[in-house]
């Protein structure tokens, strides 16, 4: 499953660890969570659907929102996450991405979590196993 596909993969990019750890969390951030950290959502996913079968060829698009006390490093993080990401072709455990790249970026504060954040959203064409 790409989601879990994902996250693994996050989790184990040496560039992004070393300022998130495993700081990488679905839908909201905690409450009092360390910064910096990501928050991760699915806006869409498309199967691939012929005459005779759903599967094979895949779209989907996530948010990775960057979340820092500074916009200095809210910005410098999702930097780093834009070099790992767009134009990644590879494998993400049992996911094989055949292109990821980079959609759009918005830049804000969170009041709810008084921080900043960077939403970035990226596509992913890939083909599960």
């Amino acid at each position: 499953m790409i989601q879990q596909d994902l996250v693994t993969w996050v989790q184990a990019n040496a560039s992004i660890s070393a300022v998130i750890g495993t700081r990488f969390y679905p839908g909201i951030l905690p409450q009092n969570a360390t910064l910096e950290a990501i928050v991760y959502s699915s806006s869409s996913q498309i199967p691939a659907v012929t005459m005779q079968e759903v599967g094979g060829y895949n779209e989907a698009v996530f948010t990775l929102s960057s979340m820092a006390e500074s916009y200095g490093e809210a910005k410098q993080l999702a930097k780093i996450v834009r070099a790992q990401l767009h134009g990644y072709q590879g494998t993400m455990g049992s996911t094989t991405i055949h292109a990821a790249f980079q959609i759009s970026e918005d830049d804000g504060y969170d009041p709810e979590t008084l921080c900043f954040r960077v939403d970035q959203e990226y596509g992913f064409h890939f083909a599960e196993s």
